[in-house]
């Protein structure tokens, strides 16, 4: 008896996990600009970036064509690698994506930083997608930083953003829930809609895993099905 339970629990449990394997897929991002970005060093915060970087004259910097801490794949812990931000500086982040893409959800993470205010305080963003802006509340996520979770998704289902295929991802009227301007950003990833071949697959798959449990268990006496 326990053997039919704990097999069709594994076979279950497999199953759930290839259909979430396939649900989204991180999409790389070539290069981003920012329209008014902090200096690094600023407030002993320190990010790098390969691009230009142009003074607007009020103490930000104007990024364009180039990538650096925002989209390198390290996920900041620290007050170093990580980009202090300000949601009064007309801020706007914009993505350029490896290919066209339909963007399930979009991460910032805000690095797991104890001791500072900072990190985990950004609540809502707008994201624009071919000249759709749509503003979304975040949702935390991660560990706990001393302002809320670390960490901050939107998720694009049902606002028209995520019918739209693009190569272009801009963010931006950023709101902290920290009573000064700032807030962080270490990293950033768009995630996308899987086609629907990956759906195919995932599907066509379950059957062929339910047919080798059946005969597995018919070998060795047992069904899939719980005994009465």
């Amino acid at each position: 008896m326990s053997l039919h339970r704990s097999s069709s629990w594994k076979a279950a449990v497999f199953v759930s996990s290839c259909l979430a394997a396939s649900q989204t897929l991180a999409v790389d991002i070539v290069s981003y600009d920012i329209s008014s970005a902090r200096p690094s060093g600023e407030g002993n915060w320190t990010h790098v970036y390969n691009g230009t970087m142009v003074p607007n004259g009020d103490g930000t910097y104007a990024y364009s064509g180039g990538s650096g801490t925002l989209t390198d794949g390290i996920l900041p812990t620290t007050h170093t690698n990580n980009q202090l931000l300000g949601q009064n500086d007309a801020l706007s982040i914009t993505l350029h994506l490896a290919q066209p893409t339909i963007v399930e959800s979009i991460e910032v993470w805000g690095g797991a930083r104890n001791l500072n205010a900072i990190p985990g305080t950004i609540v809502k963003w707008q994201v624009t997608i071919d000249g759709l802006s749509i503003r979304l509340t975040s949702v935390g996520f991660g560990p706990g930083c001393d302002s809320g979770l670390c960490n901050d998704r939107v998720f694009l289902a049902g606002t028209g953003l995520d019918l739209v295929s693009t190569s272009t991802v801009t963010l931006s009227r950023f709101d902290s829930s920290w009573q000064g301007d700032y807030f962080s950003i270490g990293e950033i990833t768009v995630n996308a809609v899987p086609e629907p071949s990956s759906w195919a697959l995932a599907l066509i798959g379950v059957p062929l895993i339910l047919m080798r449990g059946r005969r597995f268990l018919a070998r060795s006496g047992g069904s899939l099905l719980r005994p009465a």
